[in-house]
């Protein structure tokens, strides 16, 4: 809830500024100690430099310094024997990892907004689009009872008992706009969606497990998701990478779970629909250019036990000089698959830009990005060869779900990923049911004291899209 910090009335006096000046001047004139190196550390083969030397920071130093930390990486990596998975897998990408360090890429990474909307994310994820959910959803919506008291309460948890206490942002408003409005502290917005989604979604747990379901399910909280597909005529010789963190990511650790086969025959039949046009607008405008570095490369550095701050010791031509920010996205999804779980929804909190807000047709978009984003860190996980999982995905799609909370209203999403490739003729299939409401939210600077209606046919389809199980099989 946010609050008007108290500011006193009494400034800093005379008085004040005698006592602040007597002390800082006893402090300055207090000699500190000379540092005197310890004995051990002389008696130690260690290389030490003094710090008024003028060629401290010289290039020969540095290039000593990253050939001791490449000599401590080869010797990381000749402890292996050479039938060992690890090694089997570096061999494996140091081979594509020519193809790919350093190439240039488009990145998705939700910060800026699709112009056309779930037209644009249509052709960047290759889908036909279906503005309802699937049925097995909506057979699905009564079968989980949760009462509306408990709905409330998650709510409430989020726009008034949580405690935080930080600094908001300027409100802006776009009418009386040269208006200096006073600074209010309380829970950012987008802690209070995270909060509420992490209690609806326990809600669904227990849920669920009351009915016997949900079992054997792992939740992470605020992972990174880092996904590519190659290159195609679309984005010319570049590749898709698509970037996010969505604050719930659901797991199953149950790696033989039956392969989830819906609309598989409907695939060959809905691809003869051609996607929007969207011309003159090209699907690209929106996103952005940086280098692509192989994610592979960096998580298995990772699990050969290379200590991260060797990162940024490490020859150019090895790995990128890494901040701790993309070491966290290297290190998250992209390595092999080792607990062979496998994903299953994605929650997540979106905040509105005051000067340049959002449509509704734009948060749709994002969250038709986040969930193909989803599917397609599955495939990479689950596929070394992306020609080895166009065979699979024909027959064995996968089934992704994602959920965007954005105002009180939800976006729901379900994706199947027929094809990673958009020259395919397969193309995917995605339903969407765009800006739900579930409750009324206050602005972010005012104090919420009592939730009105909740709408609990909207809490019902999140609860049958997130629970819910697809058949096999449908015709």
């Amino acid at each position: 809830m946010p609050y008007r910090r108290y500011r006193p009335h009494r400034q800093f006096g005379i008085h004040d500024t005698h006592t602040f000046k007597m002390r800082l001047r006893k402090h300055v004139s207090e000699r500190m100690p000379v540092f005197e190196l310890p004995k051990a550390v002389q008696a130690s083969d260690v290389r030490i430099y003094e710090s008024s030397e003028p060629e401290l920071f010289s290039r020969q130093i540095v290039q000593d310094e990253r050939k001791q930390a490449e000599q401590n990486l080869k010797a990381i990596f000749s402890n292996y024997q050479p039938n060992t998975p690890k090694n089997m897998v570096q061999s494996l990408l140091n081979k594509e990892f020519a193809k790919t360090h350093g190439q240039p890429a488009y990145v998705f990474q939700a910060e800026e907004p699709l112009c056309d909307g779930v037209d644009q994310a249509s052709i960047l994820s290759n889908a036909i689009v279906r503005e309802t959910l699937p049925d097995w959803v909506m057979k699905n919506v009564d079968e989980f009872d949760i009462p509306e008291e408990y709905v409330r309460d998650s709510i409430l948890h989020g726009e008034k008992y949580d405690p935080t206490l930080e600094k908001l942002p300027i409100r802006h408003d776009p009418i009386i706009f040269w208006i200096r409005h006073p600074r209010v502290f309380g829970t950012p917005v987008v802690k209070r969606g995270n909060t509420i989604l992490d209690n609806l979604f326990r809600q669904v747990y227990f849920a669920g497990r009351r009915n016997g379901k949900l079992q054997g399910l792992i939740v992470k909280r605020d992972p990174w998701i880092s996904a590519y597909t190659e290159s195609s005529n679309l984005f010319g010789d570049r590749p898709f990478v698509l970037r996010f963190r969505p604050h719930v990511l659901v797991e199953s650790e149950n790696a033989d779970i039956p392969q989830l086969r819906p609309w598989l025959n409907q695939v060959e039949e809905a691809s003869k629909e051609p996607l929007p046009d969207i011309y003159p607008i090209s699907p690209l405008v929106d996103l952005q250019t940086d280098k692509f570095y192989h994610d592979y490369d960096g998580a298995n550095a990772l699990l050969t036990g290379i200590h991260k701050d060797m990162f940024k010791d490490l020859n150019p031509e090895l790995l990128k000089d890494l901040s701790k920010e993309q070491l966290e996205r290297l290190g998250a999804l992209m390595s092999p698959n080792r607990n062979k779980s496998r994903f299953l929804a994605a929650m997540w909190c979106c905040e509105r830009n005051q000067k340049y807000p959002w449509t509704t047709e734009q948060h749709a978009a994002n969250a038709i990005l986040h969930t193909y984003g989803l599917a397609l860190a599955e495939a990479n996980r689950r596929f070394f060869d992306l020609q080895l999982a166009e065979k699979a995905l024909a027959s064995n799609p996968i089934i992704m779900r994602g959920a965007q909370l954005f105002e009180g209203k939800l976006d729901l999403v379900t994706i199947q990923l027929n094809t990673m490739h958009h020259n395919s003729e397969r193309k995917n299939f995605v339903w969407l049911q765009r800006a739900l409401p579930l409750y009324k939210p206050r602005p972010y600077y005012e104090e919420m004291h009592e939730l009105g209606q909740v709408e609990m046919g909207t809490m019902k389809k999140f609860t049958a899209l997130i629970a819910g199980h697809p058949p096999k099989q449908t015709s």
